[in-house]
């Protein structure tokens, strides 16, 4: 399976078109969550790969999230992330280790306030599609 492969694919891309915004796995790895000058970062979130083999092919499609946190007064710097994002991933000619993606495509998009009251949370779903 290429999950690993998937994850570092999509965090490259990610990471080059958001620099120089920090992008992690998993939003633990802020030193502390209540500075705000750490803010904004990204993380590359959860992924469902599901298989889609027949007699002649294996593939895979995937449904990654990718995370934007920010803690400006305002929704503007995690839909700015968000489109800058969208831009780098939505229709993009990646490669899942040396497999070239079939499909990239943007699903959805959303932001909220954090239960917290302070940070704004964005959230957004890719659909990539594969064959090793």
């Amino acid at each position: 399976m290429s999950a690993y492969n998937l994850q570092i694919a999509v965090y490259d891309a990610v990471a080059a078109a958001v620099a120089p915004v920090p992008v992690y796995d998993n939003p633990q790895q802020v030193a502390n969550p209540d500075d705000n000058s750490l803010f904004p970062f990204v993380t590359v979130g959860e992924a469902t790969l599901n298989s889609w083999d027949d007699d002649t092919l294996t593939g895979f499609d995937a449904d990654i999230v990718i995370h934007v946190w920010s803690r400006a007064s305002h929704r503007l710097e995690a839909k700015g992330l968000q489109d800058t994002i969208y831009a780098a991933l939505n229709r993009a000619s990646l490669t899942v280790g040396s497999d070239p993606v079939i499909l990239c495509d943007h699903v959805q998009s959303d932001t909220m306030r954090d239960p917290d009251g302070v940070t704004i949370h964005g959230v957004s779903r890719y659909r990539i599609v594969w064959t090793p």
